[in-house]
């Protein structure tokens, strides 16, 4: 069997009333028996080591985000890249609802808001301080 990429990603789309919804999407590619031909032998290289090792899903930022990359259960500060980290763990299925809540040890209401407060305001709608504006 040849070698093969696989793909895992998360798009919002525009949902009902002007909120956004994630669609995840998730393939393989199968490599042709020539190479991957969009990318130089380091990419490749990178990619296969990448597949072996553990999963991830990308982050808000736009970069792969493993279980290594989230932040510490004993966070006590969230700041908004901490708060999108987590929700983008949860709706790439890094780490499921139940495991973010206890990990962290935030109520569902709080988790939910992080997800409402992305879907309605992006990443700017964490912030602390300005959720007054937002509402």
């Amino acid at each position: 069997m040849g070698q093969s990429l696989h793909l895992t990603f998360t798009l919002p789309v525009s949902g009902v009333l002007g909120g956004v919804m994630y669609s995840h999407f998730s393939s393989v590619i199968e490599c042709p028996p020539w190479g991957w031909p969009f990318v130089g032998k380091e990419m490749e290289a990178s990619m296969q080591k990448r597949q072996q090792r553990e999963p991830y899903v990308i982050g808000p930022d736009g970069t792969p985000l493993t279980l290594a990359d989230l932040p510490s259960p004993s966070t006590k500060r969230w700041v908004i890249r901490r708060k999108a980290e987590v929700v983008s763990a949860v709706r790439g299925g890094l780490l499921s609802f139940e495991a973010a809540c206890e990990r962290y040890q935030i109520t569902e209401e709080e988790f939910h808001s992080w997800e409402q407060a992305i879907d309605k305001h992006g990443m700017q709608g964490l912030r602390a301080t300005r959720v007054q504006q937002y509402r």
